[in-house]
């Protein structure tokens, strides 16, 4: 595909809600300019994250995975991130020698 192709299936497709499967992107595509359609039937049957001919220095590739990560994950990781802060705070208020970022040393009083 020529890159004055590309930037034509890039503006015909401008509106697109992104993702899309191929078959949004034909739909969209049939309904603004029915040449740039045919062209898109030629794709790949996958989902679709961006418009762009050649993605973006730190675009998410085609074969990322499509899902985030689990919910539960990452409220388990900022929950612990956030015991870690309040713990410290806790520690710091005491005077503790964690205070300064240090881990407790010999046994508890």
């Amino acid at each position: 595909m020529s890159m004055q192709t590309a930037a034509l299936v890039q503006v015909v497709l401008e509106g697109v809600a992104l993702p899309a499967t191929k078959t949004r992107l034909v739909d969209y595509a049939r309904r603004e300019d029915p040449d740039v359609a045919r062209l898109l039937e030629a794709l790949p049957d996958r989902e679709y994250r961006s418009v762009r001919p050649h993605p973006e220095p730190g675009a998410v590739r085609h074969d990322a995975p499509p899902d985030p990560p689990q919910r539960e994950q990452l409220e388990r990781q900022t929950g612990e991130a956030r015991l870690a802060r309040a713990w410290r705070r806790a520690a710091r208020a005491a005077g503790s020698p964690c205070s300064a970022g240090r881990a407790p040393t010999g046994t508890p009083p």
